[in-house]
């Protein structure tokens, strides 16, 4: 940067992606950087100052680490700096403050922290300022309320603290101010309700206090989204809500607010997520639920929660006049009681009806089994984890009890110990040094997993011991469901077994125990987390990695007898060895798919139908479906794109109304790049010809194995098919190009 001139035939750099040159006052001057989404790592260099004509600096969504220069202080002509979605770190600089034409100030989802300097009471000319997505600290400083040109105020998911700054109500052109997830209390200021430019107001996960008024409607008319989710307000939710023309999205979920619902609040029919659940509100007479008669006029309506209120009387039959695309509707937690409508199955789209603690007059009804085909109260949209400990399951369809055949369990783990001989709670014990936390590598549901040194004569084996928690209900039928699946299987991306250990311990108590292969490089999902220590997965150990569970999984629906459905296939399941090879482990949910029925039920202690972990199971599991294969596929599938993306199908960005497939779903095949997991790019370099050459094509797999109609989804015999000749291409693709998967791109900012 500091040999760029004004001499732009000397120097083609205008010509540069990303780089604009003034044409007409300042031939071959900077004015702009804009150099998103490029997988830049390094960090910013400080000879930025030399470019004083630059105006827009954007170098947002890339790996840059280092802090903010201070000398860009120096480039007094920029009107928009955005950092956002880097690694940055340190303080923003108060130098930013000499900037007296800045409008735009983004450095949301860093790791800056520090104080708000005071300089930045000197932007005037600021309309946008978002910090959001980091750790600065103190308090939201009174000055802001003087940036009287800001429309968009977010400092959300800091860590600020103390009271809410009422200056911030003389913003009279706030479009948007996100104030959440940080440590704010006290009375929020009932100023801030009187600008009524504001379109979203996010101050939830505080601890705020307060009242919504009652004329909240006239003051804030162009209200789109009001969120105020997890403080401490109270008093009743107001009737001019319904002034609130374009209101969408209103969160109030987790206050004290009570009282009745208003009836015509929601007269205008513009809501599309409406969540009051857990806090104080009523409903005592049929009078007090006519709410949801003008809650028909939302035809939009995707989410209802009314859950953890003090609701009572029966579910009214206008509920299944509510809007077609409901995909969550909670009503647990309050006094709810009698039959559930028979339309209910009118809802398509519904994911989850949650009806957690109801009356067992409801669980009981003798209509209910032939109204509605099942009450299904099961996350499967990762976005409400939290609610799957709250629910209470009821199948009503196809209700079975399993089965205590205890002759014939014991009779699978005697034909697995002909195949793999005994061992006894002696050897494991002296195996793992009495069981010792030293040697404790894992835990989960199940129990836990031990390293162990098993000794032979003069042979020696590292080994991973499973040792199951009896205590935990099904865990005895899940050894055994285990225990059958293994003795039928064998192949080489399978984890394998060593021996079992069914026995007694030294105090008298019963123990089981599965002895496997101890695989050395951990579970897949330790090397997908972000800030493991373990390293990062290059695009061809991703593809690698993606194919070896398709021909694990094709080789159990396929090349055995009976089949064999693992139904819990997710990345901590997926073990990798010293080759980076990958191993499908823990078979306890595993379905038999025998149509013997006293081996198909073997080991359901869990449910009928319903097995696995949220946000990887099927959707037609929610509709009461049997386990098939090509549920299967779909959690495949989920841990494709996973891999593709980063992000988990539990997190928070699905907010209850999509997955992870619809998030990718939307963006496909043009916009993908976006929401790459920014780890392939910077360790296999090749930008967008990558992504469009082997980014896009195991996308399309992945989404291929999501489908909803579950016979239109892919078999692994279709997908191994496609994988073998993309992997042997990528192969090949940086074998040419000279990149070892382990290079990333370090051209930086230095340029």
């Amino acid at each position: 940067m500091s040999s760029w001139s004004s001499n732009e035939t000397m120097f083609g750099f205008c010509h540069w992606k990303g780089v604009t040159c003034s044409s007409h006052a300042h031939p071959g001057r900077v004015t702009a950087l804009r150099m998103r989404d490029l997988g830049l790592v390094g960090a910013i260099s400080p000879q930025l100052s030399n470019l004083t004509y630059l105006q827009a600096l954007d170098l947002s969504n890339n790996r840059l680490q280092g802090e903010i220069p201070h000398d860009l202080g120096s480039c007094v002509a920029l009107r928009a700096i955005n950092l956002s979605v880097n690694s940055l770190s340190g303080q923003i600089p108060w130098s930013i403050g000499n900037l007296p034409k800045l409008a735009v100030l983004n450095v949301r989802n860093n790791k800056i922290s520090g104080n708000v300097p005071a300089s930045l009471g000197n932007l005037t000319a600021l309309t946008m300022l978002s910090i959001a997505d980091n750790y600065v600290n103190g308090r939201i400083p009174p000055w802001i309320g003087n940036m009287t040109n800001l429309t968009d105020l977010n400092v959300a998911g800091n860590v600020f603290h103390g009271y809410v700054p009422s200056n911030i109500a003389g913003l009279t052109n706030l479009l948007a101010l996100s104030l959440l997830g940080n440590k704010l209390q006290g009375v929020f200021p009932p100023e801030l309700f009187n600008i009524t430019s504001l379109e979203i107001m996010y101050i939830g996960l505080n601890m705020l206090s307060g009242f919504l008024p009652m004329d909240i409607g006239p003051k804030l008319p162009n209200l789109v989204f009001l969120s105020t989710i997890y403080n401490q307000f109270e008093g009743p939710i107001p009737d001019s809500l319904s002034n609130i023309s374009k209101l969408e999205y209103l969160q109030l979920h987790g206050n004290k607010f009570q009282g009745r619902i208003p009836p015509n609040i929601w007269s205008s029919g513009t809501i599309t997520r409406l969540n009051l659940g857990n806090n104080i509100l009523e409903a005592k007479t049929p009078n007090d639920r006519d709410f949801l008669t003008s809650l028909t006029n939302c035809s939009e309506l995707v989410t209802l929660d009314l859950q953890f209120n003090r609701l009572s009387g029966f579910i009214p039959n206008t509920l299944v006049n509510l809007s077609q695309e409901l995909i969550w509707i909670g009503l647990g937690g309050n006094q709810i009681f009698g039959t559930i409508p028979a339309g209910i199955g009118r809802f398509r789209k519904l994911t989850v009806l949650e009806l957690a603690e109801c009356p067992s007059s409801l669980a009981h009804n003798s209509h209910s089994k032939h109204q509605v085909q099942l009450i299904l109260i099961i996350c499967v949209v990762g976005g409400f984890t939290i609610f799957a400990c709250l629910v209470t399951f009821y199948f009503i369809k196809d209700q079975r009890t399993i089965p205590k055949d205890i002759d014939h369990e014991e009779h699978i783990t005697s034909l697995l110990i002909k195949k793999y001989p005994r061992i006894s709670y002696v050897e494991l014990y002296a195996a793992t040094d009495s069981l010792s936390s030293e040697n404790l590598i894992g835990r989960g549901s199940f129990g836990y997993v031990y390293k162990g040194n098993l000794t032979s004569g003069v042979n020696s084996a590292t080994v991973a011991m499973k040792v199951l928690d009896l205590r935990q209900k099904g865990q005895t039928q899940g050894f055994f469901a285990e225990c059958d699946a293994l003795r039928r299987i064998q192949h080489r991306k399978l984890v394998k077994v060593v021996t079992v250990c069914d026995s007694l311990d030294y105090n008298g108590n019963e123990f089981k125990a599965i002895v496997l292969e101890f695989i050395s490089n951990r579970s897949l999902d330790t090397w997908l987390k972000t800030g493991n220590k373990v390293g990062t997965l290059s695009l061809i150990q991703r593809l690698n990695i993606i194919l070896d569970v398709a021909q694990a999984l094709e080789y159990l629906h396929n090349h055995i007898e009976p089949p064999i459905v693992h139904c819990d296939i997710k990345p901590s399941n997926i073990l990798l060895d010293e080759d980076m090879v990958a191993h499908v482990s823990d078979f306890g949910l595993a379905k038999i798919m025998s149509v013997d029925a006293s081996r198909q039920s073997l080991g359901e202690s869990i449910s009928n139908g319903v097995r696995g972990s949220i946000g990887y199971l099927a959707p037609e599991y929610g509709m009461g479906a049997e386990i098939s294969a090509r549920g299967g596929v779909y959690s495949y599938g989920v841990l494709v794109l996973q891999m593709l993306t980063g992000k988990e199908p539990t997190d928070a960005i699905y907010d209850g109304t999509t997955s992870l497939p619809k998030y990718v779903e939307m963006t496909y095949p043009d916009k993908l790049s976006p929401i790459v997991d920014a780890a392939i790019i910077a360790n296999s370099g090749g930008g967008q010809e990558t992504i469009n050459m082997f980014i896009v094509p195991v996308a399309k797999i992945g989404l291929a194995c999501c489908r909803d109609n579950a016979s239109q989804r892919m078999n692994f015999g279709e997908i191994v098919k496609e994988l073998v000749p993309l992997n042997k291409l990528c192969q090949d693709y940086f074998l040419t190009q000279g990149a070892s998967s382990g290079n990333t791109s370090d051209i930086g900012i230095t340029l």
